[in-house]
């Protein structure tokens, strides 16, 4: 496990592993910070919007992470897993035609990747 994520109150959240602990909300660190092996600079705004969201549990484990060789464990007995934080699937990307015009801003979230495709659609008037 490289951290679990708990909410303490309606307020505030805190992520915690045997090196530190980090408040969600406040932003405030103790001794390690857990989330400084990711280097995804929208960690803790997916963070956030998962923690309040319709379905996030009361505590959440994230599985380890190793920056040398970029792997993720899976929990379960798979060859791999997705939907996880760190390593290379944090920075997906969409192959589209060069005439397309590109989004101006990273894309967040699959709500954001819909609304660029489906703009797609309407610009080059393909019925969809």
């Amino acid at each position: 496990v490289q951290f679990i994520m708990m909410k303490l109150n309606k307020n505030e959240t805190v992520i915690m592993n045997n090196y530190g602990k980090r408040y969600l909300y406040s932003g405030k660190v103790e001794k390690k910070d857990p989330l400084w092996v990711y280097e995804s600079k929208h960690l803790i705004e997916s963070l956030k919007k998962y923690d309040k969201g319709p379905n996030a549990p009361d505590i959440m484990a994230i599985s380890l992470y190793d920056k040398k060789t970029e792997e993720v464990a899976a929990f379960e007995e798979l060859v791999g897993s997705h939907g996880g934080i760190g390593g290379p699937q944090s920075f997906p990307f969409i192959l589209y035609p060069n005439k397309f015009e590109g989004p101006k801003e990273d894309i967040v979230g699959a709500e954001n990747v819909y609304t660029v495709l489906k703009g797609w659609l309407k610009m080059y008037s393909v019925k969809g």
